[in-house]
């Protein structure tokens, strides 16, 4: 496993919140952005102890690290809802799948028109 792309900072998961895109999966929300660099943010929601917002973040962010090299030139923010630590990895995998399928397929769709 590689190191993380660096984190977005609370300025920049402003702006992102203010003018990215936001696509709903199953178990997460991704916003994003496209910009020069990959950075991005796991915001868990909805818990209020330390421990379930770090492990949370955690489960994630491990999942992250195995896509990371799919992901270019973009500001990612991740929202967790709690019952994500509940859910087996293969499902919060697919979300990542479906996900970059469709910021593929966004791509190609600007560059055809």
């Amino acid at each position: 496993m590689g190191k993380l792309s660096e984190r977005l900072t609370k300025k920049e998961i402003d702006e992102l919140m203010r003018e990215g895109i936001k696509i709903r999966e199953k178990s997460l929300t991704f916003i994003y952005k496209k910009k020069e660099s990959l950075k991005v943010a796991f915001i868990p929601v909805g818990t209020k102890k330390a421990v379930e917002r770090n492990r949370l973040k955690r489960k994630v962010r491990e999942i992250f690290l195995k896509y990371q090299d799919s992901f270019k030139k973009i500001w990612i923010a991740i929202i967790i809802p709690p019952f994500v630590i509940k859910r087996d990895n293969l499902v919060i995998s697919k979300d990542f799948e479906r996900f970059l399928w469709r910021v593929k397929n966004e791509e190609t769709d600007i560059n055809i028109n």
